[in-house]
């Protein structure tokens, strides 16, 4: 892997700058001989700043899309944001910034951000990876940038590169790479004993599409549940500030943890054991909250699915 400038990957030149993060080529580095995912960026068209400021609004108002939670759902969000940028016919890829522990079998370290929900006792959400759509601009001085657009990490505003960068802890000890925005998910290493997967990724990168004579992602719906869970997860956030009785902690413990969460509303998607939360407890002495919880879950579910 090499280290490469901003200025470097939009106009591919061999410079280093003091601003430098270490990007890295699929292909390159997880050579799976499966396909080509890296987008070449000199392909893209480069928008005004304030056309993509006038998407981004557009996203936050008329998506319907959680970006309170951001505990998990990253890929369904950008699978989303991708099919909106699309329609508007706005050139683009996502950029995938991952961790240490998603690389190296050997290191642990993951992304981490700030919980802005206080749902989890250090205040902090690790993250094995992270993605999101990203476009190229051009200010009004001239200037040509990458733009993210990621309202998980900033609801105000499309973050350059460097800023976005900045937003996410443990990112200068990570890697990044620039996909074409089709792929949505990839699949990781198989473990050395045959019992599963590593965490760490096999270079194979897969799109949210129906694939013939296969049960994939696409038939599970899965980018709908998961984006429905998230939905369930602000439901349940709201019930909680609105005064909800949670003297055991139990609603809360559920919402710190996303797996949990899927575990519970979406199970057919995930099959280990619940991580921190005790279902026999959180059903005995919230099951009427669970109960609408529930039935706001499949509400999210069938529109998601309507989205087109």
């Amino acid at each position: 892997m090499k280290e490469i400038s901003y200025l470097t990957i939009l106009f591919f030149l061999v410079i280093q700058t003091s601003n430098a993060q270490t990007y890295f080529e699929v292909e390159k580095d997880f050579n799976c001989k499966c396909g080509t995912f890296t987008k070449t960026l000199s392909e893209l068209k480069i928008y005004l700043e304030e056309e993509i400021n006038e998407v981004f609004n557009h996203i936050i108002v008329y998506s319907g899309m959680t970006f309170s939670y951001p505990q998990g759902g990253c890929q369904q969000r950008a699978q989303m944001m991708h099919r909106i940028l699309e329609k508007k016919e706005i050139q683009h890829s996502k950029i995938w910034l991952f961790a240490p522990i998603i690389l190296d079998h050997s290191d642990k370290r993951q992304l981490e951000i700030n919980d802005p929900n206080d749902l989890v006792p250090d205040d902090k959400i690790y993250w094995g990876y992270h993605v999101a759509p990203s476009v190229l601009t051009k200010s009004s001085t001239g200037i040509v940038d990458t733009l993210v657009i990621d309202p998980s990490i900033s609801l105000e505003k499309p973050l350059k590169l460097k800023e976005w960068f900045s937003k996410i802890n443990n990112s200068t000890i990570s890697k990044f790479t620039f996909l074409d925005s089709k792929y949505y998910f990839f699949n990781t290493q198989p473990k050395s004993d045959g019992t599963g997967n590593t965490t760490v990724i096999n270079g194979f990168f897969y799109p949210y599409k129906d694939v013939e004579n296969m049960t994939d992602t696409f038939d599970n719906a899965v980018v709908e549940r998961e984006l429905a869970v998230n939905d369930v997860a602000v439901f349940l956030l709201q019930r909680l500030e609105g005064g909800y009785e949670d003297s055991d902690g139990q609603i809360k413990l559920l919402l710190g943890n996303v797996e949990d969460m899927i575990g519970l509303f979406a199970p057919q998607q995930r099959f280990n054991s619940f991580q921190v939360t005790n279902m026999r407890n959180l059903l005995e002495t919230h099951g009427p909250l669970i109960d609408e919880a529930m039935d706001f879950y499949h509400g999210r579910v069938l529109h998601w699915l309507k989205v087109k």
